[in-house]
């Protein structure tokens, strides 16, 4: 069977690595089994478990002492929640993802180091790939979160269209420049780029999750050392390049603040910051994954990602 290799031009390595996790070798023994296989302890830290009920606590006094505030306070998450969860999707799945791959790996390390996996067509490397992939696979979680996902950008996208070409319509059907108009117009492709920011956003994350969870386990093989390590791998990963781009676009709002009355000038600026996100954080995963080549001792002309 022939066999695919990843792509490592830098611009790229995020969507090899989709791709793999995305589309792996569903029919494979190999990944069958591990999709299906339970894991021999809990998939979630106790101080995760801890800190839900913590919560739960806290909200039932609060409901005791102050009813309506709680009730108030109950109703504008629900409504504002799905919004948020939407917004903050590569934060808080990419985290959930992490705990699982690393649970899935620190299962089965064990095997992925024995001398038969050494032989095996698809190395540990790939073992630890074809892990990672059923991990994310398990009860359709990535399946699921992706089509609700696409769904949302789908119908946004689609949204901004519309309204465009409404605008549009109103702007070019009349002989007189319409201010108000031409500026909702242009504001639209930053909206629209927001839309295919949450997108990249979730594969960006899914992507780094896979990547903490396999240099965690790597280096560190205690369980909870190892899932403290990959959860704070994660977050530097993730969070990072976020931080750095609002330092930059807050610096660029003083330097151009003689022209920020311009719709182009803050147009440009959206753009410009969302491009960096992705490029900082396409970065650190062609790092990252440069990091595991070399702990697996492979170079990327070797590196087995699916089988076919």
């Amino acid at each position: 069977m022939p066999i695919e290799r990843l792509d490592m031009r830098p611009l790229l390595m995020t969507w090899a690595l989709w791709r793999h996790m995305w589309q792996p070798d569903f029919e494979h023994p190999m990944f069958r089994y591990y999709r299906q296989t339970r894991d021999s302890g809990r998939a979630y830290p106790g101080w995760l478990w801890a800190g839900g009920v913590g919560l739960l606590v806290i909200a039932l006094f609060a409901l005791v002492l102050n009813p309506s505030a709680t009730l108030f306070l109950v109703m504008t998450l629900a409504v504002s929640a799905p919004l948020l969860l939407l917004a903050m999707n590569g934060l808080v799945f990419g985290g959930l993802f992490t705990l699982s791959v690393t649970s899935g790996l620190l299962s089965y390390n064990r095997l992925a180091a024995s001398d038969l996996m050494q032989i095996t067509p698809l190395g540990t490397l790939g073992f630890a790939l074809f892990v990672a992939s059923a991990r994310l696979h398990r009860g359709k979680r990535l399946y699921t979160l992706n089509r609700f996902l696409r769904l949302c950008v789908g119908v946004g996208l689609l949204a901004c269209a519309l309204v465009a070409l409404i605008l549009g319509v109103t702007i070019f059907s009349t002989e007189r420049f319409l201010a108000d108009e031409w500026r909702w117009l242009m504001t639209l492709l930053p909206i629209a780029c927001l839309f295919v920011v949450i997108y990249l956003d979730h594969v960006q994350s899914t992507v780094l999750a896979v990547l903490s969870g396999l240099i965690a386990t790597r280096v560190i093989h205690d369980r909870m050392q190892a899932r403290i390590a990959a959860m704070a791998l994660f977050l530097n990963l993730y969070l990072l390049p976020g931080i750095a781009v609002v330092m930059i676009a807050v610096l660029l709002r003083f330097a151009l603040a003689a022209y920020w009355h311009l719709t182009s000038v803050q147009m440009l600026v959206a753009i410009g910051t969302m491009l960096e996100l992705y490029l900082l954080r396409e970065g650190l995963v062609a790092a990252c994954w440069r990091f595991i080549l070399v702990q697996h001792q492979v170079t990327p002309g070797e590196t087995i990602t699916n089988t076919h």
